[in-house]
């Protein structure tokens, strides 16, 4: 209530005052508790008169002459005496440098010291003059600031004239003592606030907050354009609500679409001033934590109605301050930032200003006043909506923290405000979700990147293939161990298979294996299958033989084409037949059909298995359709035509080998087989690369990596495509800087091999992007329930369009959950990708669900530990993705040992492992622990797994020998693992081939020794390589001797 008092000599701060003083104490020296007004007068303006009515305004409001002392760092209150002058500085001043002058005098901060805590400015124009005045909050509040504007030009004149001041200003105001707490409505809101995550209220993409903090902030101004303001107006007529409330409403869905909710609190400030005259002074305002949570399924105006709702609650407890309920709860920020909520709301209809430069209905010295705006580069929130309304639109100032974002998402976050007003004033009846909060800008940005269609020959791929043999029979189809193959050789040796499997009575919807290593008789077989009408399903002779079992009896397999007898579990009830040329000679070259049919495009041309997150590995189902269209947009793409070299560096069962097969044959060109020897020694393999005069290589990152290190030129003129897994800006730019020509790709084995590219050119982006669909594709970025989120936003990549496989073999139920079919997108496959979409293409953010990829294969998570718990002495496995220190993810098993038994060696582990899982899908380390740990609904808790495996790395153990110590180093510094012994195994701590590769070059290199990579196999920790190099120094000794 407001009381005429006797001020106390000192007193403790209130709550409010209490979090000001905070603010202050971290940022010290920098005015981010200071309010400002400022209006200019276009006329000289006298010094003295100004001053006695700002000494009459300390005089008249006793909450101005509050000052702050800190003793034994409590800091307490106290007020000046009543004849106390206000700091008073007259300043002269330019146009030019006028703003500048103002915002530099609203920065700096006021001194806890006992100081008076309002300080006013009189600039001098050459023909006018701008009066400032700044407060610190805790003394004042935007109410405040209204006072002194409505007082200030009276007293002015007043004072100016030798007159007495107005009656009405004569006295001492009331003063405004705030009541106790109400613990009543203290409870109210810890009720409405309970379960609050503030996870949840960060906005997608929003930087985190690192170190202290220094509110560094910006803002920008906006005015709704006028069918905002229309439909705006109308909501208000249809629903018979107040604009701000539906202008809050509005801001809900914008913060709920930008990733965050949809359990939501905003912050929305209010004047505590309950029950007085509006011209009290001081820091009384509050401001509400306002909870809602969006429905997707209730009408728009059932939201408003919540927003209204929830607003006449909050008002109706406003008597507990903010800071007593965020004190008495328990929700904690990972940061100094308020817990409660990251954006406000903050409606200014009790100060009706038009847009900048805004006229204010006051005079002083016989002029009318006009406001003057300072830009004060600081914000204490993420983000701040301040409005302004006026009778024909509102304005908004925007104000964010740049730590946070950037002045081009708050733009874009603008425009998208006013779509979201003009979208829900469209249907009030309409459902929530049908409220995309998209602009016209993000529409057309949208139709841009799925402008896709393209028509392609009419001839199939065989077709296109056959047509080049009939064309030039004798140019060279592949080149394999330096004997060549002709096109006329490849489709005579390819119709020899179609009848070697027409007699065996394989067609239509029969499924054969490919057993074999990469050659000419492999790519006759697959030509021979599709001419039969048949299916291929590659196998990699390197897995294990129990895992191609188990997808030869899935698939139905009856026929397995192979260059070596298959392994006896591969041949139980079906029959094997040696590829053409396997006995060492050239395909046969007889003649081929004088025609070939082309397959049906919806037919199956491929079946490949990928892991399953059942444990079971599951096969996707290619149709040609999605073939063709990869192939040949990727030919024309990278204008391939007759002569082009293509290397087949990819292992035949990764699914993007069948695009380096594909890619010269049907343009022309000559298809180049990477011997096994060469492909995982960098130096043979771009030594092949240059004396074969390839012109296309297409590898995963983790493959560019190995070879990036000496380059010397020889990817020059080449076109390179990455694919596979992320690629980084440090490789992307170590690649082009060699002189080759840069495609980043991607695309799930469920979408046909690639459905993403773009060309990349120096400088690249720090997160490099995956590009655009490709011919006859679109991307589409949604939410879980399949709503598309706005370019910018975090969500799933969904895909549609011609390169979409049929679906998994015999799982109808997953396909239709993988597949789903929508009236506005049709069908398409959910990714699991977290990605968002920017002018520049798409930019991968990751996996959504436990599915990794780890050096360029896809990863299971749930399948390892499958495998895992198949060993008799494993209770239960966990596994998680962690990065090395240099970026990489590496496979770590955690396992619970079986009751009454001892840990399992971890080499036995892994002979386990490899008889089961490909390489990459083999933990790289194992963790034994007595029990894993569980959440509260019993589990797994994967966050405190990740601590505990970290913590079980154990000290390392620092050897005497300064060879081992060095050897420990290189291990380390390899593995990019900080602690590790000298007994630490290579392979048992995130080791591969490649890195054996790397490791043995730095051993080479330090020690001046000829180290092939094979040696790391053989001396696979510290202490073993140190013993060979050792044994290799007294051999060389007893030579020269």
């Amino acid at each position: 209530m407001a009381h005429d008092v006797e001020l106390p000599d000192r007193t403790a701060l209130t709550a409010k005052e209490q979090a000001q003083w905070i603010l202050h104490r971290l940022v010290p020296d920098r005015g981010v508790c200071n309010i400002q007004l400022a209006f200019r007068v276009e006329r000289a303006v006298r010094w003295w008169p100004l001053q006695e009515a700002l000494n009459h305004l300390l005089r008249r409001h006793p909450a101005l002459r509050a000052v702050v002392a800190t003793d034994a760092a409590v800091p307490s209150k106290r007020f000046l005496p009543e004849d106390e002058d206000m700091p008073f500085q007259l300043v002269p001043a330019t146009e030019e440098s006028l703003d500048e002058q103002l915002t530099a005098i609203v920065e700096r901060p006021f001194e806890m010291d006992g100081s008076p805590l309002a300080r006013a400015y009189l600039l001098t124009l050459p023909s006018a003059s701008v009066v400032c005045i700044v407060v610190h909050h805790m003394v004042a509040d935007h109410f405040t600031l209204k006072v002194l504007l409505d007082e200030l030009p009276s007293l002015y004149d007043s004072y100016a004239a030798d007159d007495e001041p107005p009656p009405r200003l004569a006295g001492t105001a009331p003063v405004y003592l705030e009541p106790v707490e109400d613990r009543a409505a203290v409870e109210y809101w810890l009720h409405h606030l309970d379960g609050v995550d503030p996870a949840r209220l960060v906005l997608a993409g929003a930087r985190p907050l690192r170190g202290r903090p220094t509110f560094a902030g910006d803002r920008t101004e906006w005015r709704l354009s006028k069918a905002a303001f229309a439909a705006l107006t109308l909501m208000q007529e249809r629903l018979r609500a107040t604009q701000n409330t539906v202008l809050l409403a509005a801001y809900y869905l914008l913060l709920a679409r930008h990733g965050a909710g949809p359990d939501l609190v905003v912050g929305v400030p209010v004047n505590g001033r309950f029950g007085v005259a509006p011209e009290v002074a001081g820091f009384h305002a509050n401001t509400l934590p306002v909870r809602v949570t969006l429905d997707d399924t209730v009408p728009v105006k059932e939201l408003v109605g919540q927003v209204v709702r929830a607003l006449l609650s909050g008002m109706e407890y406003a008597g507990a301050s903010f800071e007593a309920i965020q004190s008495s709860l328990t929700v904690r920020s990972d940061d100094w930032r308020v817990p409660l909520f990251r954006h406000m709301f903050n409606y200014r209809g009790h100060a009706t200003l038009e847009a900048s430069p805004r006229a204010i209905d006051r005079s002083m010295a016989g002029a009318p006043l006009t406001h003057v705006d300072i830009h004060v580069p600081i914000s204490r929130l993420d983000l701040e909506w301040i409005l302004w309304p006026s009778s024909t639109n509102v304005g908004i100032t925007a104000t964010f923290s740049t730590e946070v974002h950037d002045r081009e998402f708050v733009e874009l976050l603008l425009r998208r405000y006013e779509g979201t007003i003009v979208e829900m004033a469209r249907d009030v009846e309409a459902p929530v979700g049908e409220i995309l909060a998209w602009s016209d800008a993000d529409r057309a940005l949208s139709r841009e990147h799925n402008a896709t269609e393209r028509e392609w020959p009419a001839r199939s791929l065989l077709e296109q293939i056959r047509d080049w043999s009939s064309r030039e029979p004798e140019a060279v189809a592949i080149r394999c161990g330096g004997q060549d193959t002709t096109y006329r050789e490849l489709v005579a040796a390819a119709d020899t298979v179609r009848q070697d499997l027409a007699g065996r009575g394989i067609g239509g919807g029969d499924v054969v294996a490919l057993h074999a290593t990469r050659g000419p008789g492999l790519v006759a077989a697959v030509l021979g299958i599709w001419l039969a009408g048949a299916t291929y399903l590659p196998l990699d002779p390197a897995q294990p033989a129990a895992r191609l079992a188990g997808q030869l009896d899935d698939a139905g397999v009856r026929l397995v084409l192979a260059d070596e007898p298959p392994p006896a579990s591969c041949l139980a009830g079906r029959e094997w037949m040696r590829l053409p040329g396997a006995d060492g000679d050239r395909p046969a070259s007889g003649e081929a059909a004088a025609d070939w049919p082309a397959p049906d495009p919806d037919g199956i041309a491929y079946l490949i298995y990928t892991s399953g997150s059942t444990g079971k590995p599951k096969g996707v189902e290619v149709a040609h359709r999605g073939l063709a269209n990869v192939v040949l947009d990727f030919v024309d793409r990278l204008s391939l035509g007759p002569g082009q070299r293509t290397l087949w560096l990819t292992t035949f069962s990764f699914d993007i080998s069948a695009l380096e097969l594909l890619m010269p044959l049907v343009s022309g060109g000559t298809l180049v087989v990477a011997p096994d020897a060469d492909r995982v020694v960098a130096d043979r393999l771009l030594d092949l690369v240059a004396t074969e005069r390839v012109d296309v290589v297409q590898a995963t990152p983790t493959t560019w990596r190995h070879v990036s290190g000496d380059l010397r030129g020889r990817l020059a003129g080449r076109t390179v495509l990455s694919g596979g897994e992320p690629l980084h800006a440090a490789l992307a730019e170590r690649l082009l800087a060699d002189g080759c020509r840069l495609f980043n790709v991607y695309g799930p084995t469920e979408t046909t091999i690639w459905s993403t590219a773009v060309e990349l050119t120096s400088p690249v982006p720090e997160s490099v992007p995956v590009g655009r669909p490709i011919a006859n594709t679109s991307v589409h970025v949604l939410t879980p329930d399949g709503r598309p989120v706005p370019p910018g936003v975090p969500g799933e990549l969904c895909i549609g369009g011609a390169g979409l496989a049929r679906g998994y073999r015999d799982q109808v139920e997953l396909t239709a959950e993988r597949f789903p079919t929508s009236p506005r997108l049709g069908r398409y496959y959910r990714t699991g990708d977290r990605v968002r979409l920017t002018a520049d293409g798409l930019e991968f953010l990751g996996r959504l669900d436990r599915q990794v990829k780890v050096r360029g294969h896809r990863i299971e998570l749930t399948e390892v530990e499958s495998a895992i718990e198949r060993h008799p002495g494993v209770g239960a496995a966990a596994v998680i993705a962690e990065p090395d220190s240099a970026g990489h993810l590496r496979l770590v098993a955690a396992v619970q040992v079986e009751e009454g038994g001892g840990p399992p060696a971890a080499e036995r582990l892994r002979e386990h492992l490899a008889g089961l899982l490909p390489d990459a899908a083999v933990p790289s380390r194992y963790v034994f622990l007595d029990a894993l740990p569980l959440t509260g609904n019993g589990k797994v808790d994967y966050p405190a797994l990740a601590t505990r495996v970290r913590a079980e790395h154990g000290p390392a153990v620092t050897p005497d020998d300064p060879v081992l110590r060095r050897l420990v180093e290189l291990w380390r510094e390899v593995l990019g693992v900080d602690q590790l012994g000298p007994d630490a195994d290579f392979f048992l701590h995130g080791g591969h081939s490649l890195l054996a590769v790397a490791l043995a070059a730095r051993v080479g290199e330090e020690f001046a020794q000829d180290v092939g990579f094979e040696l790391v196999f053989e001396a696979s920790t510290p202490v073993q390589m140190h013993a060979l190099l050792h044994t290799r120094v007294r051999a060389a000794d007893g030579v020269a001797r």
